[in-house]
């Protein structure tokens, strides 16, 4: 009889009856009721916690945001809601399993900002606007916060969104396990280096190009800087 009041015993998290002869506790909810789960449901919750494989890692994710969708244990699909959040926050992309279909150039391409045609604006036009203002403020108004803030929104800024993939660096550190290497710890995959470090320096390569030549232009069109 107590063989089969085990056997009986379903997941609390699939639903599936449990098998297994020693039973998985998760935890014990708020009205001291062990919430079961099955050895499948804890594999995958290994998985997703360990595994150095992205690919296994959003299977897994998948498997119990699937799952989340069904429960009525509020304490389970709460819980269940913090797993995935602290383990992928692009659910939609684990939803319509884009993550892996969709390369990190093809989606770059379509983008306004960052851009190699934005960084040839940013440094043509920036960096002669710039450069104009700062000599007006020096000479007329001789307030440093107002020439700090005419930098700022004549060329830091406009280069920054034209060079720098903000998306992207998003999505990695909401991918990054832990705190502290979330917002201390620079991404060092070959990725990272392909898609983020050597584009963005490309990008600020063209816009220091872009600048030079729109300032030499400009000085032989009878501009004076």
């Amino acid at each position: 009889m107590h063989k089969s009041a085990i056997i009986l015993k379903k997941c609390c998290i699939c639903c599936n009856a449990i098998t297994d002869d020693n039973i998985i506790i998760l935890f014990t909810g708020k009205a001291g009721d062990n919430k079961e789960i099955c050895s499948c449901c804890m594999k995958n919750m290994d998985v997703m916690a360990e595994s150095d494989n992205p690919e296994e890692r959003n299977k897994a994710i998948y498997y119990f945001y699937t799952c989340s969708l069904s429960i009525n244990d509020e304490e389970i699909a709460s819980y269940l809601k913090e797993v995935i959040k602290s383990n992928s926050f692009d659910i939609l992309d684990i939803e319509f399993n884009r993550v892996k279909d969709k390369p990190v150039k093809a989606i770059c391409t379509k983008r306004i900002l960052p851009s190699i045609p934005a960084a040839i604006v940013a440094g043509a036009i920036g960096m002669p606007l710039c450069v104009l203002g700062c000599k007006f403020i020096e000479n007329e108004i001789r307030n440093q916060f107002v020439l700090f803030l005419w930098c700022l929104i004549t060329f830091a800024l406009p280069v920054l969104f034209a060079t720098v993939d903000f998306k992207y660096f998003a999505r990695r550190r909401r991918e990054t396990v832990g705190m502290f290497r979330r917002f201390f710890f620079p991404f060092t995959s070959i990725e990272d280096f392909s898609q983020y470090y050597l584009t963005g320096m490309g990008r600020m390569f063209i816009c220091f190009v872009s600048a030079v030549a729109s300032m030499i232009i400009l000085n032989a069109l009878g501009i004076e800087f």
